[in-house]
């Protein structure tokens, strides 16, 4: 079973640390992100299938993060809107074209069940983007 970590700060230090910019496929890294948005996605039918987010750092970069319906349960509690993480050992995958969130990014970060994050403490999300998009009602939308 998969189950997110809170490593000590000893070995989270040893790690690369980047901005969300630089993030490639098959880097090894942490980052500081703040997580702007989070929603749950499912089938047509109901079916479950993981829980997204739309995170930022400081830099202002905007990134999509998943984790798949098998892991999320070890996130959900822990990734609070508004509140800044040190993440590490997530894996960069290709954006599917059709269910791209963001638009201008062909990568996403997906959160393994090694994965682990520690909340920053304080309040310090000084330059992170709050709302980097919003959401409308249905009703709302003007042609």
């Amino acid at each position: 079973m998969a189950q997110s970590i809170e490593t000590p700060p000893t070995l989270v230090e040893q790690r690369a640390h980047m901005d969300l910019d630089e993030l490639e496929e098959g880097k090894d890294a942490e980052v500081t992100i703040m997580v702007c948005r989070c929603w749950d996605t499912y089938t047509a039918y109901g079916k479950y299938l993981s829980t997204d987010f739309i995170v930022s750092d400081k830099k202002m970069n905007v990134f999509q993060c998943t984790a798949k319906n098998n892991i999320a349960h070890c996130f959900i509690p822990r990734l609070i809107e508004g509140c800044v993480y040190l993440i590490g050992n997530f894996q960069v995958i290709q954006n599917k074209e059709e269910y791209r969130i963001l638009k201008a990014n062909p990568l996403m970060i997906e959160l393994q069940g090694s994965t682990y994050l520690r909340r920053q403490a304080g309040n310090d999300n000084v330059g992170f983007i709050h709302h980097p998009y919003s959401c409308i009602e249905y009703e709302d939308l003007k042609m």
